[in-house]
């Protein structure tokens, strides 16, 4: 009990440092636009569940797992995601394998370009700095994200947003063993540091542009996460997280990446501080006991069902998304323990991923839709992630 005590004093005194230094008034108004780390499994079977105890990255999903998941590590590894618009990539494909029209490929993507409403592009590359620990109730990491967010309403018009950023965790759980039930409590603290370019123009000048004029943003700042699972018998778990219940962010602008690097960290002239509105989750897990049952051919399966925000029923401003649109459910079985199979349903959108673990090494992709509206099929995504990690 003291030795858990001791952990959440560390991320209180860690996180009174972080608040100290975010103490600038606001000079501009700026949104936040880094990308949520990714863990490909989660992304093949619906998304991130807060109940869900299988990886290292559980302690992200819920701070109350860092007293459940017993000892995992996680070693430099490498994860590639990218998405685009659903109906225009169908349209650009129907477009390149139509040969009743024009044979000239440059003209038939500029042409499916020209009469998209709005093109979408992320891609995110997590890693390689990416390694942590979780032992004896308590994990901390550091993880690294090189991203690029870019949305064109029109042929003519663009913003960019082309960052790399670097998440420190603090995490720690308690477990109470009370006969056939495990109750668990958590906090984690995600300090973030932060570097943004934003282009906001035509995209026909990003050929010309000196990019070395190109507005940039460094923010630093910090969020704190509390968690709660109550496990029975080992096969069904019920969680709860409040995520981001506080955060704080100190923002400085830079006309240019000279400027940056020669202007002092703090500018009096040019900062603000911003934070992020916090969410309330709750998830299902069931673990099927197949193993034995199997003699080992299925060495695990899994169903998870989560609202990612408990909250979205009150929204009923004229943005609020459907409510559909906060559930997600999904499954994962493990065959031998070594072959991954995983389906899912998230924001209305299918997914699917499939994974190979050899001894330490894990090899997963994984396939999904995205809604970027406020109305499933609105503004449809398509997403697809590679990872090759070192954990267990």
């Amino acid at each position: 009990m003291k030795s858990a005590a001791k952990k959440f004093l560390l991320i209180l005194f860690t996180l009174l440092i972080f608040s100290s230094l975010s103490f600038a008034k606001g000079k501009f108004n700026y949104d936040l636009h880094e990308l949520p780390l990714v863990n490909v499994a989660n992304l093949g079977y619906g998304g991130y569940h807060a109940a869900d105890i299988t990886s290292f990255y559980s302690i992200l999903q819920n701070p109350a797992n860092t007293g459940l998941t017993g000892k995992k590590m996680i070693f430099p590894s490498l994860c590639i995601n990218a998405a685009g618009n659903l109906q225009l990539i169908s349209d650009l494909t129907k477009s390149l394998l139509d040969k009743s029209g024009s044979s000239d490929i440059m003209s038939k993507i500029f042409s499916s370009l020209a009469s998209a409403d709005t093109i979408n592009l992320n891609l995110a590359v997590d890693g390689p700095l990416n390694f942590g620990m979780v032992n004896n109730h308590f994990g901390f990491a550091i993880f690294n994200k090189s991203y690029l967010k870019a949305e064109a309403p029109a042929i003519n018009s663009a913003n960019i947003y082309l960052g790399e950023s670097l998440q420190m965790l603090l995490s720690c759980g308690y477990p109470l063993s009370l006969g056939p039930v495990t109750f668990a409590v958590g906090m984690n603290a995600i300090g973030h540091l932060i570097t943004e370019a934003n282009y906001l123009g035509s995209t026909t000048d990003l050929l010309s542009f000196d990019f070395n004029n190109l507005p940039l943003y460094r923010a630093f700042g910090f969020t704190l996460n509390l968690g709660a699972t109550l496990d029975f018998w080992k096969i069904f778990r019920l969680s709860f997280t409040w995520n981001d219940l506080f955060s704080q962010f100190y923002v400085t602008k830079f006309s240019s990446l000279k400027e940056m690097l020669s202007w002092a960290f703090f500018n009096s002239k040019n900062n603000a501080t911003t934070n992020i509105g916090y969410t309330l989750k709750t998830g299902l897990a069931i673990d099927l006991p197949m193993k034995n049952w199997t003699k080992g051919f299925i060495s695990s399966w899994a169903l998870y069902l989560d609202c990612n925000d408990i909250l979205c029923f009150k929204d009923t401003s004229l943005l609020a998304k459907n409510p559909i649109l906060y559930f997600s459910a999904g499954t994962e079985f493990k065959l031998f323990n070594t072959f991954a199979f995983r389906f899912g349903l998230n924001q209305s959108y299918l997914s699917a991923g499939v994974g190979i673990q050899v001894d330490k090494v894990h090899l997963d992709y994984a396939i999904y839709g995205t809604e970027l509206g406020i109305e499933p099929g609105s503004v449809p995504t398509l997403n697809m992630a590679l990872a090759l990690t070192i954990q267990y």
